[in-house]
């Protein structure tokens, strides 16, 4: 699947800062506490956190580094992310995916 598709079909794509990380569920899982910058896609409310599997972490940096992440949505709201979502710091993308995000409504329809 191309990064156009993973944008449009994933449960949830935001835009957020990374501020923190640390283990929960004893050690199963890692939480990013993020600041959320937008939310194209996903939860209605506020994020806060993202969640990852520590088999299939990825590795953010926690240091308000912006990043776009696409995920799984689960039924509380929560996002969770693994090393097979789209992942990228937000510096990085392409103008194709910087034009998709800018109108977001519109290009994935």
């Amino acid at each position: 699947m191309s990064s156009l598709e993973d944008l449009c079909n994933s449960e949830a794509v935001i835009s957020v800062s990374v501020i923190g990380k640390k283990e929960v569920d004893n050690g199963a899982m890692i939480k990013y506490s993020v600041h959320a910058i937008q939310v194209y896609k996903g939860p209605v409310g506020g994020i806060d956190a993202v969640y990852s599997p520590l088999g299939c972490a990825v590795d953010l940096q926690a240091d308000w580094t912006q990043y776009v992440i696409t995920g799984g949505l689960e039924a509380d709201g929560t996002v969770h992310i693994t090393s097979c979502n789209f992942i990228k710091r937000w510096d990085e993308l392409s103008d194709d995916e910087l034009n998709l995000l800018k109108n977001y409504q519109n290009s994935c329809k």
